[in-house]
């Protein structure tokens, strides 16, 4: 009796300790099973339109915190763009998403990949380097035009601040010729128009971009295509060239006569508002251009100070200021481009269509996911 008591015994003892090794084994799973998805909710953003997490155990993610869950590609279906979006949080991609087609006759559709004209976007890539080689005792933002080129109408009155700053009260009658920056250089030294009292006052011409662009070519000792090669690389944008418009998505707009959607000529794209300096327009992705916002603004490649100094509220290095908040838009054609930007924590949204069908549709949604990152 005895031994059969001590057996019962020994059994109880036996199951009590694999159900307590059980039941631990279960909690460990369903915490790590909690911790999972409390990382995921708390940090899901939209990648391709598919919720992913950006907690990781990598050293180099910096993200202390995530935007709320954005359905990108509703927001883009909602204001009827095609083209792309991406965003950056804290200094890291988080979103990129497509929508529509690059080209309807081929039934080809856009994709993350699709090349984009970023026109006006060039000038803040040209702020850009000029700060960068401000900062490396290069250039001063007060030195003149005269110190690069002479003949320039207003050229010793104009300020290189002026120039990036879209200010510097230099125009044209005409449109600049698809060139080399030096032959554009030498064509606006002839046609260029000044008027010293606009100097300081916004008015935006493609021919600050080409001096701006000269001046790079100058204090570099390099063509513009490869500075601007080097910044791509540099910035991270691997889906970036100096191209031609044959790398780039079709175009389109609204045919009133008709009231369908019709395909945009070569040269209606080929203007110098589009291809703003240089012989070749540049090409670029939505998630290049968040790139090289994020770039720009690390603190860096360009120390904070100088963007103080410059981003006043206004018209400034190719953005309009508003405090902290930057933002760039341009129509193209039947397309447009929008950049919104929040310098102190380093966050945006870039958006490059190439057809909407409101002229307010790209704003629309620009807003709506700016304000869902910030």
């Amino acid at each position: 009796m005895k031994r059969f008591l001590r057996w019962v015994g020994t059994f109880v003892a036996i199951v009590v300790v694999f159900c307590a090794l059980g039941f631990g084994i279960s909690l460990v799973k369903k915490d790590s099973l909690a911790n999972h998805l409390i990382d995921k909710r708390s940090t899901t953003v939209m990648v391709n339109n598919h919720a992913v997490s950006s907690s990781t155990s990598n050293k180099d993610d910096t993200t202390s915190t995530a935007p709320k869950l954005i359905n990108v590609s509703s927001i883009l279906n909602d204001n009827s763009i095609s083209g792309q979006a991406a965003a950056i949080v804290k200094g890291k991609l988080k979103i990129r998403q497509s929508r529509g087609f690059s080209n309807t006759t081929k039934d080809e559709k856009n994709t993350n990949l699709s090349g984009f004209l970023i026109g006006k976007i060039q000038d803040n890539i040209n702020a850009g380097i000029i700060l960068h080689l401000v900062d490396q005792g290069k250039l001063k933002l007060s030195t003149t035009v005269s110190k690069y080129d002479s003949t320039l109408p207003g050229a010793s009155q104009i300020t290189l601040k002026d120039v990036i700053n879209q200010s510097s009260g230099i125009t044209s009658v005409s449109g600049s010729p698809i060139a080399s920056v030096g032959s554009q250089m030498s064509w606006a030294d002839s046609n260029a128009s000044f008027d010293e009292s606009q100097i300081g006052q916004y008015a935006d011409s493609n021919l600050n971009t080409i001096i701006s662009s000269y001046i790079i070519q100058k204090a570099t000792g390099k063509k513009y295509e490869t500075v601007l090669n080097e910044f791509f690389e540099s910035a991270g944008m691997r889906n970036s060239k100096v191209g031609s418009l044959k790398d780039a998505v079709s175009y389109y707009q609204m045919d009133p006569t008709v009231g369908v959607k019709s395909e945009v000529s070569s040269d209606e794209l080929n203007v110098t508002d589009v291809n703003r300096a240089g012989d070749s327009p540049v090409i670029s992705t939505a998630a290049d251009v968040a790139k090289l916002c994020a770039y720009i603004f690390n603190g860096s490649y360009i120390k904070n100070g100088t963007w103080n100094n410059l981003l006043k509220n206004g018209h400034a290095a190719g953005f309009l200021v508003s405090g902290n908040d930057l933002s760039m838009a341009q129509a193209l054609t039947g397309g447009r481009n929008r950049v919104e930007w929040h310098r102190s924590n380093n966050t945006g949204v870039v958006l490059l269509s190439n057809y909407v069908t409101d002229s307010n549709s790209l704003s629309n949604a620009s807003t709506q996911i700016f304000n869902k990152l910030k």
